[in-house]
């Protein structure tokens, strides 16, 4: 008894997310914008690493 709705609140809860992040796409943005952070700062790392590599004798 219990486990079903455990079950069933999870997929309740699951779907209104998946809904609310296709229905609304400021929300999605600020959703993903830590891995736009992430990436930026790899990209950022790599760039760096890149450069002081190349300048090294």
């Amino acid at each position: 008894m219990i486990s079903t709705l455990v079950v069933a609140l999870t997929a309740l809860m699951a779907s209104g997310f998946l809904l609310a992040y296709l229905l609304n796409p400021a929300w999605r943005q600020r959703i993903e914008q830590p891995k736009h952070y992430f990436q930026e700062q790899l990209q950022r790392y790599d760039r760096q690493s890149r450069d002081c590599h190349e300048e090294s004798p």
